[in-house]
Order: C-alpha cells, then sequence, then structure tokens
C-alpha cells in the first residue's frame, strides 16, 4: 500500500465532514485544478424526469473536467489518495456531508481451510496464515505509526431517515500502460483507468449535485459511496465489515453502474437473478524431487505432474460440468512456472488459475473437486500438492427484480431515448456483488460504444482493460441523471409500493407501443 505523506494525513482523519472545512480536507495541490460546481437550473418539487436531465447536461463539462483529472492521475487499488482528496474536495463544494477512511485493506487468509483435506495442506496452510498475519500486524503497526486508513468515502444526502437508498461507485485503476490516443492520458507509468472506473466516481458525483440541488424533495436518505479496490482488493467487502449497511438508515436498495464498450453510448443492459460470476483463484505447489536431466529415474519429476494436472483439470471440467444456466463453471489454469536451467529438473512446479461459477455452490463445489484432482495427479507421480492459496474473490451478483423493474422505470423517465436490454449472465467477476448479497439491487452497464463514430474522436471499441480502453464521455450526464432518477424513484417505491407497481406496467405498455 502507498503511504500517506505527513502534510495530508488530515485529509483522512476527518470523521464527519461539513461544508466549509476546506483548508483541513481538500489539498487543492492534490486534486489539479480548483472544482467549482456551476449553477443548475432550479426544478419543482418534486423535480421532473426532464428537469433531472436538463441539470445533468448542465453539468457535462464541470463532470468532464473532474473525469480527466482522475484519468491523468490513475492509482491502483488501495491507494486512492489522490482520487480520495478530489472526491472529498467536490463533496465539500456541494455542502454535502461525508465520512472518509473507510475500506482499509483487512483481506485475511489466502486459505479457505474447509477447503482443504490432508493434515499436510492443513499444516501449509496454518504457516501460510501464521506468516500472513505477522505481516498484516507489521502493516498496522505501520499505519498507526503513519496515519494511513482507508480511502473509501461515504456520503449522505437527505432527511437522514429511511427509507435509504444506497449508490455506488468504484475508484481503483488498473496496472496497464495506456495506449489510448488522448490529450489527457494517464501521466503515471504503467497505471491507467482501462475500466472506466474514472467516469463511475465522476458519474456518482454528478448525480450528487443532482440531489443535493434537489435535497428538499428527497423524502429519505441517499448514501453515496466511493469504493476503494475493486479489482481484486474486495474493497466492497471491507467498507461492509467496517459497518457500512449498519449505519442507520439501514438501505433498501441499492445501485451500480459500470460503463461497457460493447453497447450503445446511453444504452443500458442488466438482467434479473445472475448477472456476474462468482470468482475464486488459486495458487498450487507441486513438490516433488529435483534432479539432471539426464537422469529423470532419480527424480520425482513435477513438471511431468504438473502437464497431467492441467489435463486432468480440463477434463473433470468438461466431463462434470452442467451447463444450464445456473450450473455452468470453469476452471482457467493461467500461469504455470518451474525451474531455472535447461538440464535440471526442478523439485517445484507452480500453477495459479481462476474459477468462474453462476451460483457460489457450484464454486465451492469447483473449489472441492479441483484441489481433489491435483492433489491425487501429484501423488500419481509421487509428489505432493502444497496449497498457497484457494479461496473466493467474489459472491455471485444478482439483480434483485423489484430493484431492475424500478431502474427501468427510472430509465425511462428520465432519458426517453434509451433503454435497458436484457443480457446473457457473464463470467467476468464484480466485488459490488458482496453488497447485493445483503440488501436488494440492481447492477447494470451503460453503454459507451458510440464514441468513436463521432469525427476526430478516438475508437471506443477496445475492451474493458485494453491499453487503448477509450471512453465516450457523452456517457457521464446520462449516467448521473440515471442515478438520480433512480434514487428518486426507488424511494418513491418504498414509501407506496402499491402505486409503483401500479406505474410500471402501464410504462412497460407505453414503451412496447413507441417501439412499434
Amino acid at each position: 500500500m502507498l503511504l500517506l505523506r505527513r502534510s495530508s494525513r488530515s485529509l483522512y482523519l476527518s470523521a464527519l465532514c461539513a461544508a466549509g472545512a476546506v483548508a483541513a480536507l481538500t489539498p487543492r495541490a492534490a486534486a489539479g485544478a480548483p472544482i467549482s460546481t456551476p449553477d443548475l437550473p432550479p426544478c419543482g418539487s418534486p423535480p421532473t424526469p426532464s428537469c433531472l436531465l436538463q441539470q445533468a447536461a448542465a453539468l457535462q463539462d464541470w463532470g468532464v473536467n473532474i473525469r480527466r483529472q482522475l484519468h491523468r492521475h490513475p492509482e491502483l487499488m488501495y491507494e486512492e489518495e489522490r482520487t480520495s482528496a478530489l472526491v472529498q474536495e467536490v463533496l465539500t463544494e456541494l455542502g454535502i456531508k461525508y465520512t472518509s477512511g473507510w475500506g482499509r485493506d483487512r483481506r485475511s487468509s489466502l486459505v479457505d481451510e474447509s477447503l482443504l483435506e490432508s493434515s499436510t495442506e492443513r499444516g501449509d496452510a496454518e504457516e501460510l496464515q501464521e506468516l500472513q498475519q505477522q505481516q498484516q500486524q507489521q502493516q498496522r503497526r505501520q499505519q498507526e505509526k503513519t496515519g494511513v486508513i482507508g480511502t473509501g468515502i461515504v456520503g449522505e444526502i437527505g432527511t437522514g431517515e429511511a427509507p435509504c437508498i444506497l449508490l455506488r461507485a468504484d475508484m481503483d485503476a488498473l496496472p496497464i500502460h495506456e495506449q489510448a490516443d488522448v490529450a489527457f492520458k494517464s501521466e503515471v507509468d504503467g497505471k491507467m483507468h482501462a475500466c472506466g472506473h474514472d467516469s463511475h466516481t465522476t458519474m456518482l458525483l454528478m448525480a450528487a449535485a443532482i440531489l443535493k440541488k434537489n435535497e428538499a424533495s428527497i423524502k429519505g436518505t441517499v448514501r453515496l459511496v466511493f469504493q476503494p479496490a475493486e479489482e481484486g482488493g474486495q474493497g466492497a467487502r471491507m467498507m461492509l465489515e467496517e459497518g457500512l449497511l449498519e449505519r442507520n438508515p439501514r438501505p433498501s436498495f441499492a445501485l451500480g453502474l459500470h460503463v461497457s464498450p460493447e453497447l450503445p453510448t446511453g444504452i443500458f443492459a442488466s438482467r434479473e437473478g445472475p448477472l456476474m460470476a462468482a470468482t475464486g483463484s488459486f495458487h498450487f505447489e507441486i513438490v516433488g524431487v529435483g534432479g539432471h536431466g539426464a537422469m529423470p529415474f532419480q527424480t520425482h519429476d513435477p513438471i511431468t505432474a504438473c502437464a497431467s494436472a492441467v489435463q486432468n483439470i480440463n477434463s473433470f471440467v468438461a466431463r462434470e460440468n452442467d451447463y444450464s444456466a445456473n450450473s455452468s463453471g470453469f476452471v482457467s489454469v493461467t500461469q504455470i512456472q518451474a525451474g531455472s536451467a535447461f538440464n535440471v529438473i526442478p523439485s517445484e512446479c507452480t500453477l495459479k488459475g481462476t474459477i468462474r461459477a453462476f451460483s457460489n455452490e457450484k464454486l465451492r463445489e469447483l473449489q472441492l473437486r479441483l484441489r481433489q484432482v491435483v492433489q491425487r495427479t501429484a501423488e500419481a507421480f509421487r509428489c505432493s500438492l502444497r496449497v498457497r492459496s484457494l479461496y473466493t474473490n467474489t459472491p455471485t451478483l444478482r439483480v434483485h427484480p423489484k430493484a431492475l423493474a424500478v431502474f427501468k422505470q427510472a430509465v425511462s423517465a428520465v432519458l426517453p431515448s434509451s433503454r435497458v436490454e436484457g443480457m446473457e449472465p457473464t463470467y467476468g467477476g464484480e466485488d459490488f456483488s458482496f453488497v447485493l448479497d445483503k440488501l436488494p439491487g440492481v447492477f447494470a452497464f451503460i453503454g459507451i460504444g458510440s464514441g468513436g463514430q463521432k469525427a476526430g474522436h478516438v475508437p471506443t471499441s477496445f475492451g474493458l482493460h485494453h491499453p487503448r480502453f477509450a471512453l465516450d464521455e457523452e456517457v457521464l450526464h446520462l449516467g448521473a441523471a440515471a442515478e438520480a432518477q433512480f434514487a428518486f424513484d426507488a424511494i418513491r417505491h418504498l414509501l407506496d409500493p402499491q402505486a409503483q407497481e401500479e406505474k410500471l406496467p402501464q410504462q412497460e405498455q407505453k414503451k412496447h407501443e413507441e417501439d412499434l
């Protein structure tokens, strides 16, 4: 983890920060150009969807400025200090109360002991966990010494009473060297916002500005969550363990958005039920007896065992997997490492990879069988298995049907030319699933793919995590409008669910007639 400079440490020690505490909270040198919110056209009470869209459009240039500042200065998981400073500056400028210091890195064991079988494996796991605990203690002592705490932020708008709606954006970047031909490309070698988290953060800040402007019309509470460490760091889980959902009022619905180059700009996609896979990872070492390459009969060759293990993994997945929607899954071996000389058979061979499934139960089944197959293959070649890591990264992400219905209603109202398309589940993982495991909510993709069709615009068709990934920034005000409208509609639904449910079929029928 990147450690804070002492001069900026006070930024992260605030408990509850209201507007006006700018000097202690927002060092402008860290955030880049000053952030000044434009005046928004007034709306009635409650605000109409068309007025919310007008306000979002008025924020477009402001949002582009914020997004480009974030894009120039990408930060990896648990290092989002500058990003957090900028978010806090904007929230303070908007007069939004917030707490900081959320999402400290407290990842524990890399081995789920319930997936182990033999005493040797358990001994290896205990040794690994003891080492990791020592590292964590050292990390905590260093954090206490330097004042470093989490970079996550939680803001609130509204009455402070139920019903409560949670809106979430992730903030971290990726260890990728940017190749996109844009004037505001990453200024940090080997780091890039190649998954659009800079736009997610910006859209939520824009939605926050809209909601704050219309705060008198909010008959409940909107909780804004700016989350660190989505890219494999389980930042959402860290914030949950710190009590994100235990604060009063407890959220009743949650929404997270993610940009997608596979969709036209401003078009959404989601589905009821499992949307994204449960994910796991593994790191095995097959341990044998090394020796001279000319005398393999004197060795217990771990490379041969490793090669057979890969074949057996592929075979058991293919033969035992039911490819129905809720039961499918797979295992991919992505790294094999062994040896350092052409004439030496090594004593160890390393296997690493990922596991994906559309149910938590299927993921666990694959984890158990994977360990069993690799262990018995190793034993067949007179080798042993050492489990270095075997654990779940994220649970299955499931979309709640009522929350999705409210989201579709919101998109239809505020963006009449847009729609929420259906989609097939994806084997990608997303740690917002930790939140949706605890409360009803929606995760939806919003398209950015039309930007490349504009004259002079860089291509926006490159996939997520690609070094030439680029964004159609027109998406910023569209996503912000959808988030703000969802907050209002979800609160209305929770206050009067019967009236809202009667309204939904009418809107669906109207949309169908327009499509015809």
